[in-house]
Formats: C-alpha cells, sequence, structure tokens
C-alpha cells in the first residue's frame, strides 16, 4: 500500500476538515523597531548623532513613539497595537518627524539592510556610535545567545533591522495558551521557527537584496529573538518592510496569521502536511536561497490561503475587490489578497514603489483606510494604467489555473 498523500499541491487539495480547523482567528498586538540610515546631500551616509538623541533621551512624540540614533543608524519605535493601520499610523508620525528634521539639511533616509561607511564618519561619530552596541539575541536553532565580538571601529558596514514584536492580545490579560506562547523557553523556540517558515520566507521573496544578505554575516539569521516583558521579538527580517505600508501592511499581517496559527495548534498540522522540515527552512534563510524559499512559500500556499478570512488575511483566496477600469466601471474580474501578492513576486517587490516619501505620504497628514493596506494599494497600483490592468488580467487566467484547478 503507497504512503497517505497528505500534501496539497493546489488549493482545492486541502480537506473540508482541515480547512475548518484553519479558520479560527485570535490577534496580537503588533509593534516594530525598524532601522534606517541618513544621507547628507552629497549622498553621503552620516552618524545619526548628527541629528537625533541617544536612546536614553530620545525624541519623544505626542502618541509616545521614540526616535533616536542606535549606532550609525537612526532606530524609530512606533506604538505597539493590535491593529495593523494603528502601526501604519504611528510609522507614519515618525517618519514624517525625521523627513522635517532632515529638510533644512537637505539629508534623506536610506532603507537598506547593509551600508558601507567613510572611515572619517565612524571615526568622527558619538563614541557610543562607534561600537556595536545590540544586546545579545538568542538563536532557536542552536537555542545560544548570538554575541557580536567583530571589532566596531575598524568595520566599515553597517547594518539596519526591521525587528517585529509580538504581544498579548489584552496587554491588561494574561490568559491561556497566549501566555504559554508569550512566557515559556520552549514555546518560544517553536514559536520563531514557524514565524521563520512563515514571515522569514515571504520577506526573503521580498528582498534578497545583496545588503540583506551581507547583514546576516552578524545579525538577523534564522531563529533569533528575544523574549522581554511585553511578549517576543522577532529579530531576523531586514527593514524591507519600512519602504511602504504596502509592504508593512502584508508582512504585519501574516505575523498575525502566524500567530494565529500557534495559538489554535493548527501549526503542527501545517508543518506535518507541507513536510516542510526546521533545518530546510533555515538553511534557506541563511543562504538567501530564493528558489528554496518559493518552493517553501508553493507548499505553504494552500493552507494559508484557507487560513482566516480575507479581512484578516492578506494572503486569503477569497475574492474581496472588484477591479475597475480607467472611468471607474467594474471589469467584471474579482481579485483575492494570494492573487496580488503572487502578483506581487511575479513583478518584483521593487518594481512597484515610489519614493519614501510618496509611498508613506509624508507631506500629509495620515489618512485612515486611504490605499494603505497591502489589497487596497496594490489594487490602485493595478488600476493606474491600462497596461497594468492587462498584465494582471494575463497573469490572473495563468495562475488561477495553476493554484486552484492545476
Amino acid at each position: 500500500m503507497g504512503k497517505l498523500k497528505i500534501k496539497a499541491e493546489r488549493i482545492s487539495d486541502v480537506p473540508t476538515t482541515v480547512r475548518r480547523r484553519l479558520g479560527g482567528y485570535r490577534g496580537c498586538t503588533i509593534g516594530a523597531d525598524p532601522e534606517f540610515f541618513i544621507a547628507n546631500k552629497h549622498g553621503k551616509i552620516t552618524a545619526g548623532n548628527d541629528y537625533f538623541p541617544d536612546k536614553y533621551h530620545p525624541l519623544v512624540l505626542r502618541n509616545g513613539e521614540r526616535i533616536f540614533y542606535d549606532g550609525i543608524p537612526v532606530e524609530i519605535n512606533p506604538v505597539q497595537n493590535i491593529c495593523r493601520e494603528t502601526v501604519l499610523g504611528s510609522i507614519h508620525s515618525c517618519l514624517r518627524k525625521v523627513e522635517r528634521k532632515l529638510k533644512d539639511s537637505n539629508g534623506r533616509i536610506i532603507i537598506k539592510s547593509a551600508v558601507k561607511v567613510q572611515r572619517e564618519v565612524i571615526d568622527n561619530a558619538a563614541p557610543d556610535a562607534r561600537v556595536f552596541g545590540c544586546d545579545p539575541d538568542v538563536n532557536a536553532y542552536t537555542r545560544r545567545l548570538n554575541v557580536c565580538e567583530i571589532d566596531a571601529s575598524r568595520h566599515l558596514y553597517r547594518y539596519a533591522g526591521g525587528h517585529i514584536h509580538i504581544g498579548r492580545h489584552d496587554p491588561e490579560r494574561k490568559v491561556g495558551a497566549e501566555e504559554k506562547l508569550l512566557t515559556e523557553p520552549e514555546c518560544h523556540i517553536e514559536s520563531i521557527k514557524f514565524l521563520d517558515m512563515i514571515v522569514g520566507t515571504m520577506l526573503l521573496l521580498l528582498d534578497n537584496s545583496s545588503g540583506s544578505k551581507r547583514r546576516k554575516i552578524l545579525y538577523g539569521k534564522a531563529g533569533n529573538f528575544r523574549a522581554n516583558d511585553h511578549g517576543l521579538e522577532y529579530r531576523t527580517p531586514t527593514n524591507v518592510w519600512l519602504k511602504s505600508p504596502l509592504f508593512s501592511s502584508l508582512i504585519f499581517g501574516m505575523v498575525k496569521v502566524s500567530w494565529a496559527l500557534l495559538l489554535n495548534g493548527t501549526y503542527k498540522e501545517i508543518t506535518r502536511r507541507t513536510e516542510i522540515e526546521e533545518d530546510e527552512v533555515r538553511e534557506t534563510l541563511d543562504n538567501s536561497d530564493a528558489v528554496k524559499a518559493m518552493d517553501i512559500w508553493s507548499r505553504l500556499r494552500p493552507y494559508l490561503a484557507v487560513t482566516s478570512c480575507s479581512f484578516l488575511n492578506p494572503v486569503n483566496r477569497k475574492p474581496v475587490r472588484h477591479i475597475h477600469d480607467r472611468n471607474g466601471m467594474r471589469t467584471g474580474e474579482t481579485i483575492s489578497g494570494l492573487m496580488l501578492f503572487e502578483y506581487l513576486l511575479k513583478i518584483g517587490g521593487n518594481s512597484i514603489l515610489g519614493s519614501l516619501s510618496k509611498e508613506w505620504g509624508l507631506s500629509d497628514e495620515w489618512l485612515s483606510h486611504n490605499n494603505n493596506g497591502f489589497i487596497t494599494s496594490m489594487l490602485a497600483r493595478i488600476e493606474s494604467s491600462k497596461k497594468t490592468r492587462e498584465d494582471f488580467t494575463k497573469f490572473r487566467k495563468s495562475f488561477e489555473k495553476e493554484a486552484y484547478n492545476g
């Protein structure tokens, strides 16, 4: 008797009983502490302490957001909230404040994972900016502390991450499975490995730049995290998601989906059915292997597509929007978050991005639900021209055949 086939290759292969188990959802609060660099009017990377105070005396904004230098880069701490839109608005406030601060000197924000800095900049930076100041974090695979032993005064590259924080659904309550995931060391290990499988894989597919690869020499390897009083800090991510609220909404949404699957225990079933091994994930992320990352994604896709609901899951399979022509009339085509993510992978994430100021709308106040989310933002770009609508229509037909019908 042959081996029972449990791995779904298409969405239609996922059994109804499995879909029901994947349907539940419970959120978590999302926070972050992304870093970025600042270039002067000549394009040269400068020290963050030229513009902002240190982390012990940060610039504090109206809602409690913090901005400070952390080594050569600048770090922002937006508010932590259960609503993605609220966190995006807080990031907007931080970036807008930074851009205004840089206006007089014609400086600009640089979103890269690694940059080479001139020695004179390092030599003239504040004393605490001339060292690698991160406290050690833990690796979920080795279960050991990661300690950076490189002499920062002689090492000319600097790195910027996009760490993501996960906290209690209700910070005032400590309940059940959520508290177990947030406080027990073995649960930390399992949670971070599952985040690697989903979020780490998706980030690699969005960003496989040379800077991202270089950062992994010292930081951001698969499985890196810290546990603290408010929850877990996932430290593998690069700062690529800071380039646009489109990316931020997608990645924050997938963190919440991953957390929901951890809470209800169905992450074990997904791992078993996809036959994805933890060593496979670790090697893929650490080696920046985009081909293997796409293979992992293709195995995850059928299950993530039926997880939760279309409103909460950025890559859900259910139709959520109609495509409109240039006159604002419906074309009859419907789209799903899953379809939009696959299209994003096809065309390359950076190909659709404008300047940081344009992406985040830094010249204006933050407008909630104004094409800030992943789905609405992607749809707006597709509808922006006849050429993109036609290209998407061709893609849509081939994708539906591949993902649904085989």
